[in-house]
């Protein structure tokens, strides 16, 4: 790969030799580069100002900085392209911002980009150079390095290859923006490793305690710069106006400025946009039930002599509704019963499948298949980790190579990546089985892994915990809930938290 690549403020190319994106007209991307008095703008100022202090912190070194989330829906993209812009708005630094998720890029809902651009997995591939795949924000200094085209069974997030490649990113650039799968994906937790600070986004009304307890698990609060919360609403703007005259310049830029129907919308996204809470802020988040979805304060601050912005989140409203969200452990429960309700046929048949998210058809499969898409609804693709998990270590699954059609409906494969990535339990039939823990059985020959299902929250007559599954024996081929959990010799159970690395 290249050593290095030289901006294109310092290239001395000329504007036709460069690759250059498009920012998507009246997308909330231009918040940070135009709309200078807005709130939403003043909010990504005060987080480019945490990062450069902690580049400070690390004695002016080039800084890796990655957003991560818990989940998904959060706005981590949009925030880590308004920081990036924030950064680079002024031309005195070399900053990059990187597509981290290959499998779900988003960047092209904010930038007009050719979808053949190389990207991060060329890079990663050694297909191309750095110089080669990055792509310059027309009107600005920022680089931008896409997700690019990814093949079928590329194991790209192989922790080595990626540290080389984020090594030379820092060679080059002093700040370098990545924005990360989440962080319960493997490759969100590899990306995030290669960071010097982990800025962790979430969403008020969607975020749970349980994500954020993940979150800094998984993380380390050391590493953690602070949370951004998004999706919140102000109740007034004249608790943010600290100094004399900026709400009457406020409400001066405002009547002068035409606004298009679709910029008003975007200006409410940007109104419920983004604050920047520190530590303290993420661990009174934590005061809720463990439940409840992020409930920012509803009252407003009392106007005064500013706090700092990592020590006092500015004044938001809740947007959570009447109900709070479903818990993993039920969005599971649900996710394997509607499964189980679906499923009419058992049907072991090798299908070509999209990657991530493919499935032979909801109306057919195995028992692997009903514990995937249990999973799916719950957030986690095991398609997608178990693919990352195996092309490292295929010997481990005892498999010559990588498969996305098919690695992820074998039972066994399964097992391996529950007793990996999962926490393991006694297997015996008084052991502390609770609901949403995955069984694995041997119905044929004793050690011989070929079943599995998920432990309902119902019980049966017997007092045992019924079971949720698709049995390819059954007489209906159609999934089902019943008393078997003790009907086979039990060769596994597994608990799976996100903070234990699934």
């Amino acid at each position: 790969m290249s050593s290095g690549i030289v901006p294109p403020s310092d290239s001395g190319q000329r504007p036709e030799e460069r690759r250059w994106a498009r920012v998507v007209p009246g997308t909330p991307v231009v918040l940070s580069q135009v709309e200078g008095v807005s709130y939403a703008a003043e909010q990504y100022r005060n987080l480019a100002f945490q990062v450069e202090q902690r580049k400070e912190q690390l004695g002016g070194e080039p800084l890796i900085v990655a957003t991560s989330s818990p989940d998904s829906g959060t706005g981590k993209t949009l925030t880590a392209m308004n920081l990036a812009l924030t950064l680079a708005r002024e031309g005195e630094q070399r900053v990059l911002l990187v597509e981290g998720d290959l499998w779900k890029p988003a960047l092209r809902e904010y930038l007009e980009l050719d979808p053949r651009t190389p990207g991060l997995a060329q890079l990663l591939a050694g297909s191309c150079t750095l110089d080669e795949a990055v792509t310059t924000v027309w009107g600005t200094e920022l680089d931008v390095l896409l997700a690019g085209e990814m093949g079928k069974t590329t194991g790209l997030m192989a922790q080595r290859r990626l540290g080389r490649a984020v090594e030379e990113m820092r060679s080059v650039y002093e700040i370098v923006v990545i924005d990360t799968p989440p962080i319960v994906l493997a490759s969100g937790r590899a990306l995030a490793a290669c960071a010097d600070a982990v800025l962790p986004i979430v969403r008020a009304g969607k975020t749970r305690r349980r994500g954020i307890e993940e979150a800094l698990s998984v993380l380390g609060p050391d590493k953690v710069l602070g949370f951004v919360l998004n999706g919140t609403r102000l109740t007034s703007e004249k608790g943010y106006a600290y100094y004399a005259g900026y709400a009457r310049a406020l409400e001066g830029a405002r009547a002068a400025a035409p606004q298009s129907s679709s910029s008003k919308k975007w200006r409410v996204l940007g109104a419920i946009g983004t604050a920047v809470a520190s530590l303290a802020f993420a661990y009174w988040l934590l005061g809720s039930s463990p439940e409840e979805g992020v409930t920012p304060p509803a009252e407003p601050a009392a106007a005064g002599t500013p706090e700092p912005m990592a020590e006092t989140p500015p004044s938001i409203e809740s947007s959570l509704g009447d109900r709070a969200p479903a818990s993993p452990t039920a969005e599971l429960l649900a996710g394997a019963r509607n499964a189980a309700n679906t499923v009419a046929s058992y049907d072991i048949s090798y299908v070509e499948l999209e990657y991530p998210g493919g499935d032979p058809g909801l109306d057919r499969g195995t028992a692997a298949d009903l514990v995937v898409r249990a999973f799916r609804q719950a957030g986690l693709d095991l398609q997608l980790e178990i693919h990352e998990d195996l092309v490292p270590s295929p010997s481990v699954y005892g498999a010559s190579e990588a498969d996305t059609n098919i690695d992820h409906r074998r039972v066994r494969n399964l097992m391996t990546w529950f007793d990996r990535h999962a926490l393991e339990l006694d297997i015996s039939s008084d052991a502390d089985w609770q609901p949403g823990d995955v069984v694995f059985w041997s119905t044929d020959a004793p050690g011989w892994t070929n079943h599995t299902g998920i432990v309902s929250d119902r019980r049966a007559e017997s007092g045992n915990w019924m079971v949720l599954h698709h049995f390819k024996a059954s007489a209906t081929g159609s999934g089902a809930e019943e008393d078997v959990l003790t009907r086979w010799p039990i060769e596994g159970h597994y608990r799976w938290t996100a903070a234990q690395g699934g």
